[in-house]
């Protein structure tokens, strides 16, 4: 009777742990980042690509958890390309998101926080901030909570060098 328990414990346990394991591709995504108006590529924009999970907790609402970034530079055509990612997560009664939540950002630019279809040429306009009020407005307005300062270095350098600009002190990188 005991080794029939065992077994039995152990038949429940693999049922429920068998969707614990999650798989989701993303992307890639490709396109171009120009200024509003004119047009014209803007090289040196971070398009970061954020990676999250949901746990549908119930009662007190939905919980999302970090689960990768990558972040690239454009071109001096204005163009970026972030690869596909193939995540993996262990968490039941979770489910990823179905697309990656990208940021656009580059210091004097409205940034952008809108999606990118996946595995589609996409052109993204942003446009010149021209008072220093709408710089500051727009300094945090995007800025990619939960994800850990390691993950998005270049963003921090260009951020960093917009606070420089605007007579502010930068943001330390934060020890993870």
């Amino acid at each position: 009777m005991r080794h029939f328990k065992s077994i039995l414990l152990l038949a429940i346990l693999s049922l429920f742990s068998s969707g614990c394991a999650l798989y989701h591709h993303y992307g890639p995504y490709y396109g171009k980042v120009v200024d509003a108006d004119t047009q014209k590529p803007l090289e040196g924009a971070v398009v970061l690509a954020k990676y999250i999970t949901w746990l549908w907790a119930g009662p007190g609402g939905e919980v999302s958890y970090f689960l990768d970034t990558q972040e690239v530079v454009t071109d001096n055509k204005g163009e970026f390309r972030i690869p596909s990612l193939d995540a993996f997560a262990f968490r039941p009664l979770s489910t990823f998101e179905p697309q990656a939540q990208i940021t656009i950002f580059k210091p004097r630019y409205e940034c952008s926080d809108s999606p990118i279809p996946e595995d589609r040429y996409e052109t993204r306009g942003l446009k010149e901030l021209k008072t220093r009020n709408e710089r500051l407005a727009n300094l945090r307005h995007c800025y990619p909570l939960s994800v850990p300062d390691n993950k998005m270095k270049k963003y921090i350098v260009l951020e960093n060098a917009e606070d420089i600009d605007l007579g502010l002190e930068p943001r330390p990188m934060r020890k993870e």
